[in-house]
């Protein structure tokens, strides 16, 4: 897995990390420019949390090939 610190690559569905933690979730809707509405999941894939969140506080993850 290879994280992308270019939060202008991000887009709907991207999968993602809060930078300050270790936790995962996935961009549902973009909220505006500069923020997107990320959803947290525990592992049987129920929702957690549904944030704003500052694209600035994200990294994109990727599959690593």
């Amino acid at each position: 897995m290879q994280v992308q610190p270019a939060p202008t690559s991000m887009q709907l569905l991207s999968v993602v990390r809060l930078r300050q933690d270790l936790q995962r979730g996935t961009i549902v809707e973009v909220l505006d420019e500069n923020t997107v509405l990320v959803e947290f999941t525990d592992e049987q894939g129920k929702t957690i949390e549904l944030l704003p969140v500052p694209k600035v506080l994200l990294a994109q993850i990727t599959p690593s090939t």
